[in-house]
């Protein structure tokens, strides 16, 4: 039995199909040509930047634990506030959203919360409480989602059901999908039965799915580029049957990385040029990087991927800080010190370090040598 007789299978078991009701085969819809040109259509409703809208499916795809779930939040943050995020308009008037998800207890959840509605005022605080839903993890089973399950189908129905949303955040994908994460046939399955869901309440929902990446240098280096559909791992039905995807990438090695967001697909809207954000861990909010060397990042990646990252005997944290005899911007530093062996990765925790040991000033954005001023 493949997963579209699982799915089925289940969702009779749960109440959504009986053997008792009619069944009348709908064709599908079709229009003639003068119908089409004539036709008065309402505009789709993009709820950020132009690429990600109410009535279709989008996916998210980055590496586990770099930030994808509190980067969907941010962007649901960002729209029910009317605010732009990255540089992007969201939808002026608040949406509902539903983050449904197996993975953020509501320990993280609190703390993420309290940190980016701090300093807001009590109609905007409102308006998020109103807006915003996120599935807690408070029972054993508040972590099984996948559509295999006829109880998890039920459940779904009557989350949505309960919060009728405009906008289903299901994370994470893995978690989520029948059957065999590497088969494109139930994959799709899944995703039929997770649109119909969501649709119930709303016709003109939009989902977004939260995915796993590739990992390795290597599979990070396809965020970008003609492999950009290899970078979700599983099976490519995801990515065809979204609308548009994004892949999220870390911007380098550190513990806490900027992440570079690309937009690998989108179907109805002029991809948008890759950028890096930064997150503010005191307020837990992405903001955008505009300085973030793109190129330097790309170069350094492939060269990760193709094991042709520099060798040798590296310069001394006093050697780098003799190198630097004028105040320079962070990108200008990696720039600068590249040459002589770093990759930017390796020069931009070298910048940091030299900080934190205060050999480097940090001044309005500008880095240079203590002994310089």
């Amino acid at each position: 039995m493949n997963a579209a007789d699982i799915i089925a299978a289940s969702a009779k078991q749960a109440g959504c199909l009986t053997d008792s009701q009619p069944k009348t085969i709908q064709p599908y819809s079709v229009r003639s040509w003068g119908n089409i040109v004539n036709a008065t259509l309402t505009p789709p409703v993009p709820f950020w930047g132009s690429h990600f809208r109410l009535g279709q499916l989008q996916t998210i795809a980055g590496l586990g634990g770099l930030g994808k779930s509190r980067l969907a939040m941010n962007i649901a943050f960002h729209q029910v506030l009317g605010l732009t995020f990255a540089g992007m308009p969201t939808h002026p008037q608040p949406l509902k959203h539903l983050f449904i998800g197996s993975e953020n207890s509501i320990y993280r959840l609190q703390h993420d919360t309290r940190a980016m509605q701090e300093g807001l005022g009590s109609d905007e605080k409102k308006r998020l409480a109103d807006n915003i839903f996120l599935a807690t993890i408070e029972q054993p089973d508040d972590t099984y989602l996948s559509l295999e399950s006829p109880e998890n189908i039920a459940r779904w129905r009557e989350t949505i059901k309960q919060y009728q949303p405009q906008v289903v955040w299901a994370d994470p994908w893995g978690d989520i999908q029948a059957g065999d994460l590497n088969s494109n046939g139930d994959a799709r399955a899944s995703i039929q039965q997770l649109m119909r869901l969501a649709r119930e309440a709303k016709p003109d929902v939009g989902v977004v799915v939260i995915t796993h990446s590739r990992t390795g240098a290597a599979n990070l280096a396809q965020a970008v580029g003609y492999n950009a559909a290899n970078f979700i791992r599983g099976a490519k039905a995801l990515f065809d049957c979204s609308r548009v995807v994004i892949n999220l990438a870390p911007g380098d090695e550190s513990e806490h990385p900027p992440v570079v967001v690309v937009c690998s697909k989108s179907n109805d809207a002029v991809r948008f040029a890759p950028f890096a954000l930064k997150l503010v861990p005191e307020t837990m909010l992405y903001w955008r990087d505009d300085e973030f060397d793109l190129n330097a990042w790309r170069d350094d990646l492939e060269a990760a991927a193709k094991g042709k990252r520099a060798r040798g005997k590296l310069p001394t944290d006093d050697e780098v800080v003799a190198m630097i005899t004028e105040p320079l911007q962070a990108t200008q530093f990696i720039s600068h010190i590249r040459g002589r062996g770093f990759s930017k990765v390796g020069a931009d925790e070298v910048r940091r370090r030299l900080v934190q040991k205060d050999c480097l000033a940090e001044v309005q954005s500008k880095t240079f040598p203590r002994t310089v001023w």
